[in-house]
């Protein structure tokens, strides 16, 4: 394997430093280092179906479900056609923000 010289982050690791900061809870903070990704020319100009599926799963992580499938929009748009799975995660992102809305109300309830 060919050790790479280079500092610049691949656009594989901006991926996954996106993805780290939803799994951490701080999904702004990840599409706000994707959009300054964009900006440094560090990412394609027009997002390819790996980072649509990363900011996808950062989504569906923090249960944005709006988030999500405001991406799946821009798939389409973008004449990148959401796979099964995509939706799948867009799904589960709704899912998850119901699950956490039916908890809160629950703890406001037992009050």
């Amino acid at each position: 394997k060919k050790k790479r010289t280079s500092t610049t982050p691949t656009s594989r690791e901006w991926f996954w430093l996106i993805g780290a900061f939803a799994r951490a809870g701080r999904l702004d903070e990840g599409h706000r280092i994707a959009t300054a990704a964009f900006r440094r020319g560090a990412l394609p100009p027009k997002p390819d179906d790996a980072l649509y599926r990363s900011l996808l799963k950062a989504a569906k992580y923090a249960g944005d479900w709006r988030r999500a499938l405001e991406l799946v929009r821009r798939m389409v748009a973008d004449h990148s056609a959401p796979t099964k799975r995509d939706w799948e995660t867009a799904l589960i992102a709704a899912c998850k923000a119901v699950s956490v809305a039916s908890a809160a109300a629950s703890r406001r309830l037992e009050r």
